[in-house]
């Protein structure tokens, strides 16, 4: 139990040291990505150690960096950042899903 309190106490701080960056748009991205890569992470840990409950909090985080950056978007009124956000989000969804499914079947 000490592992997983250790685990989540370096998520929670690296959330908080990104989260006051340089500018609040920069502190944003850096938080997405860091979800985002965190998320993989703890799906990859939780499919070579078979935990499903670190292959859950995987899809879940990667969810989260997803709509985060949707979020993100929706107040940009740029229509090309707008639309190229939403369509890199998606595209990063159905490439964690693809990979998560395809190392289910193997």
């Amino acid at each position: 139990i000490s592992r997983t309190f250790l685990a989540i106490a370096l998520f929670l701080w690296g959330w908080r040291e990104l989260g006051h960056t340089i500018s609040r748009d920069v502190a944003t991205s850096l938080v997405t990505i860091y979800f985002a890569v965190v998320g993989v992470g703890a799906i990859h840990f939780g499919r070579l150690r078979e935990v499903a409950v670190s292959r859950h909090a995987g899809l879940g985080l990667c969810v989260v960096a997803a709509w985060m950056a949707v979020a993100r978007a929706s107040r940009v009124e740029a229509i090309g950042i707008k639309v190229g956000t939403f369509v890199l989000a998606s595209l990063f969804l159905l490439v964690v899903a693809y990979w998560y499914r395809r190392e289910r079947e193997a």
